[in-house]
């Protein structure tokens, strides 16, 4: 018991370095699922068709809307990249991922407070830094023959 105690204290030590609020960009997806696809939607982009059209042409139900997002939420390190390092009002080229092919627009940037999915997420990753840390600074010595 006496560990247990120990351990949750320490995950809540580590998890209150977590901040509540952050600098989010609030994002706009365009997603297809091949490179033609992908290609395609530039070229729509490149006519002069406004990326909002564009993106409800590929979602029609939230028209690619990926909401407010701070940095370390996003699970594809490309997407998130260009989504950090792009101007408000800017898009991206096309970032090939594992399930498909993204063009990201940074609708907005601001410090926020973290939605309670975010907040959880930073704090899991950071629980997840902090034992990678640990694991990888310590020396295990086997004492049995």
């Amino acid at each position: 018991l006496k560990w247990q105690m120990l351990a949750i204290k320490q995950r809540d030590e580590i998890i209150k370095l977590v901040p509540e609020r952050a600098v989010q960009v609030e994002l706009q997806q365009i997603f297809a699922y091949t490179e033609t696809g992908a290609r395609n939607a530039v070229g729509s982009l490149n006519a002069g068709t406004p990326f909002e059209e564009v993106a409800f042409v590929y979602d029609p139900a939230a028209g690619g809307y990926l909401g407010w997002v701070p940095e370390g939420y996003l699970l594809i390190p490309a997407l998130e990249q260009a989504a950090f390092s792009l101007p408000v009002g800017e898009y991206s080229g096309i970032i090939e991922s594992e399930i498909g092919y993204h063009i990201v627009k940074v609708l907005a940037r601001e410090e926020r407070p973290l939605s309670h999915d975010a907040l959880l997420s930073l704090q899991r990753q950071a629980l997840h830094n902090w034992l990678a840390d640990k694991r990888e600074s310590s020396t295990i010595e086997v004492l049995i023959d």
